[in-house]
């Protein structure tokens, strides 16, 4: 063999084998990512929800722990917040979206260092704007995000940030004028290994936040009821949408009668008749 095709073929083999153990070792980091990125917690809930009015002042908290042995820091800032059926959460610019209540909040501190087992405490004010104009949720996230060093796995090939971030949801409800409603903008029956799942999709065409649990009631020929099933509740937004799954994989095959509602509240209750076919594997 041409030495040169012997010394290229022992580098390349060399360079695979680096690969190859490389990606082992980022695959035992995902693996134990829970274990790595569990220091800081936040220990009252990702949602903080206001009822509020023109003109009020509005005080919460945001409670952070560090679990871990070490010092930990964390910086704090805000971002709008933004979902859609298909899965996607975006986080945009503070004050970009038009029901976005970022600029009403001020919050300290904006970056701390906890000691081992430390508590902590980010306090944020709502100053409510003094006008009539304001209807419905208004909302947007602060981030807690936690500061590591890189951690080097070899010099100057690769470098991971081991951080991470919590999104925790500011809501303000008004009451009084506005209006809630919902939209089922598309519905789909799909094979999901062995399970037959009902994809809804909805949108929220109203001003307020509203939780629905979608369930649907299939009727056979003789107008009997073949049970009701159901999705979990999800939060939907003004003007986002959600995908609500239903599992429906104990039906036998057929065509069936049904009708699918959006449960919001005792209230609130937004529904359709539609024809389901279930066919066989």
């Amino acid at each position: 063999m041409n030495k040169y095709v012997f010394l290229f073929k022992r580098e390349y083999w060399k360079k695979l084998k680096q690969s190859v153990l490389l990606g082992l070792f980022l695959l035992f980091l995902v693996v134990n990512s829970s274990s790595a990125f569990a220091a800081l917690v936040i220990t009252n809930g990702l949602t903080h929800q206001h009822s509020v009015k023109s003109g009020d002042t509005i005080r919460g908290a945001i409670v952070v722990s560090n679990t871990s042995e070490h010092p930990e820091s964390f910086i704090v800032y805000q971002r709008d917040y933004f979902i859609n059926h298909s899965g996607e959460s975006d986080y945009p610019e503070a004050s970009s979206t038009s029901r976005s209540n970022a600029s009403w909040i001020d919050y300290e501190p904006d970056n701390y260092t906890l000691e081992p087992s430390e508590t902590t405490t980010i306090n944020y004010r709502i100053i409510v704007p003094d006008t009539n104009n304001l209807n419905g949720t208004h909302w947007s996230v602060l981030l807690v995000e936690g500061t590591k060093s890189p951690m080097d796995i070899k010099q100057g090939l690769l470098t991971i940030n081991s951080v991470i971030r919590y999104a925790i949801q500011i809501i303000c409800h008004f009451n009084g004028n506005g209006k809630k409603d919902v939209e089922f903008i598309n519905i789909a029956l799909k094979q999901e290994n062995e399970k037959k799942i009902l994809d809804v999709d909805i949108i929220n065409s109203g001003d307020f936040m509203l939780s629905p649990t979608v369930s649907i009631e299939l009727f056979n020929e003789a107008g009997k009821s073949l049970g009701i099933y159901k999705s979990i509740t999800k939060r939907v937004y003004p003007k986002t949408s959600r995908r609500f799954e239903i599992d429906l994989s104990s039906l036998q095959a057929g065509t069936f009668q049904s009708l699918l509602l959006a449960d919001c509240s005792e209230e609130e209750v937004f529904g359709t008749n539609l024809t389901l076919e279930i066919k066989d594997d």
